[in-house]
């Protein structure tokens, strides 16, 4: 039986992780959450785990900035699930993998901050991602290395279809009412700018080593197809499945095996469409991948920037032209340097999330 850790039980992820962990038997020997200690001391209680970690602290958890690490240094485990946001897992994370151990990552933030620590850490563990996409790009590689192009799809988001001149006045209620997924309301406000299309094209850069010349983003709105690889021979290979994150989340805990679930699911009487995104639709999208591509200290303030920003906005002190204009105004003032260490990851993330808080608009 293999024994799990989850960071971030408590979020959209996390909750789905969890009953991913309970369909296949597998043990959960520690839980992690950032604030929502009620629900974490349920969710123990209900898998039988005695250790648990808040980032804001509880009586009888790790508790404090460094709560994840010292979670996972306590434990035995076979998997680490980082379904936590931010970069509060990121040393956990880099822990693990230095140990040997599978690292499900569903949190797109540590690739993209501390991209190059990831992959060397992941030398020594197991790497295998969560997001849909990229989960999809990793089953898709399976075919083979000689790869003309990777594409990541894209379902255009809540916003997708609302008229360029009315975005301005999108309300967060607007931006999270997302067609497909079911998701928490930081990702889903991403999909309707598709600065989460953006990162996600920085995250397959470094988890797949790929140039971003060979990366794409394709409009898809049905979902179902949620990423594929053109081969140089001219073959493409496409993983399609429901929008539904346990499909990933399933892959990453039993790879390289497949759990046998009861589902009929098939592709009879569906259509799948693709398309090129509009540019004046999300403007971000190139802003961010091009500003990210500077440097890695630009990629971590660009990360959390956006982070910063979209707090204002989910709070309603800001609207969505001026979501916009902060990630921009950002970008075009995102620092350039090298990232050695976790601490300078942070740092670099955390100077964007106060430059976005700070931006008068």
């Amino acid at each position: 039986m293999k024994k799990v850790v989850v960071l971030g039980s408590t979020g959209s992820i996390g909750r789905q992780t969890l009953e991913v962990v309970k369909e296949l038997k597998y043990e959960v020997v520690g839980l992690g959450c950032n604030k929502n200690v009620d629900l974490l001391k349920t969710q123990l209680k209900e898998f039988g785990c005695e250790v648990g970690a808040a980032i804001v602290s509880g009586d009888g958890l790790f508790g404090g900035l460094d709560a994840y690490t010292d979670l996972v240094k306590s434990l035995d485990f076979d998997i680490l699930v980082a379904a936590a946001s931010g970069l509060s897992s990121l040393k956990a994370v880099l822990y693990a993998l230095e140990k040997g151990k599978r690292v499900a990552l569903a949190n797109k933030e540590i690739a993209v901050c501390a991209g190059g620590l990831l992959v060397e850490a992941a030398k020594k563990g197991e790497l295998i991602p969560v997001d849909s996409e990229h989960s999809a790009i990793f089953q898709c590689l399976q075919a083979g290395k000689e790869i003309k192009s990777v594409t990541i799809t894209c379902s255009g988001g809540a916003l997708r279809d609302m008229p360029i001149e009315k975005l301005p006045y999108a309300t967060v209620e607007d931006a999270l009412r997302h067609p497909n997924w079911s998701m928490g309301d930081k990702i889903t406000v991403d999909c309707a700018t598709m600065a989460n299309k953006a990162f996600e094209v920085v995250e397959a850069a470094t988890l797949f080593d790929i140039p971003y010349e060979k990366i794409k983003v394709t409009i898809h709105k049905e979902s179902l197809t949620h990423g594929f690889v053109t081969f140089v021979d001219g073959s493409i290979i496409s993983q399609v499945s429901r929008p539904d994150m346990r499909t990933p989340i399933r892959y990453a805990l039993t790879y390289p095996n497949r759990s046998n679930i009861d589902d009929d699911f098939d592709l009879i009487g569906k259509t799948m469409t693709f398309s090129d995104y509009d540019e004046k639709r999300y403007p971000l999208f190139k802003k961010i991948v091009e500003g990210s591509k500077r440097s890695a200290a630009s990629s971590a303030f660009i990360a959390g920037l956006d982070e910063g920003a979209v707090g204002r906005f989910l709070k309603g002190d800001i609207n969505y032209l001026n979501l916009h204009r902060i990630i921009t105004a950002g970008v075009e003032n995102a620092p350039k340097g090298n990232i050695t260490t976790a601490d300078e990851a942070r740092a670099y993330y955390d100077e964007g999330v106060n430059f976005a808080k700070g931006y008068k608009v």
